[in-house]
Formats: C-alpha cells, sequence, structure tokens
C-alpha cells in the first residue's frame, strides 16, 4: 500500500466509524465532494496525493487530530514510492 492509498482508506474508516456520508463531509469540511471522490477512488494521474491542508480540514470535521489521523497501522510499512 502506497501513503496515498492509506489516506484514502483511513478517510473510508473515519467514514464507517461515524456513519457520515461523503456529501456531508465535503459539506462540512469545505472540502469538494469531487476532490473527496477523487481521493477516495485514486484516479491517477488526475488525483495527485491529497495535501495536509485538506487532511486537516477532514480531521476538524472528525475531531480528531493529525496525529490521530495518522496514529494507525494503515501508515506502517508503506511502500517506497521512489523506488517504483
Amino acid at each position: 500500500m502506497n501513503a496515498q492509498q492509506a489516506v484514502a482508506e483511513r478517510i473510508r474508516e473515519l467514514l464507517a466509524e461515524s456513519g457520515m456520508a461523503l456529501n456531508k463531509l465535503s459539506i462540512e469540511s469545505g472540502v469538494a465532494k469531487s476532490v473527496l471522490h477523487g481521493t477516495l477512488v485514486g484516479n491517477p494521474p488526475r488525483v495527485q496525493n491529497t495535501s495536509i491542508r485538506t487532511i486537516q480540514k477532514i480531521c476538524q470535521v472528525f475531531g480528531i487530530t493529525l496525529r490521530d489521523f495518522f496514529d494507525t497501522e494503515l501508515f506502517d510499512n508503506l511502500e517506497n514510492e521512489d523506488e517504483k
């Protein structure tokens, strides 16, 4: 799993845990639904890595810190994308 895939999976986890729909996350975070959808689907090359600012906005909606967002096994042992 690469970093972008881990970010997408973490957002899916938070949505599932909260029972929140993607549309509501978009409205509450101020992040365009198309950006969120692209992050979750991962359509390269149109979708680039999710910015820290976008992740921070998502964290605010869920009432968590960036540390909380990244403090999960999803981010352990990520593929080194520079080696590809």
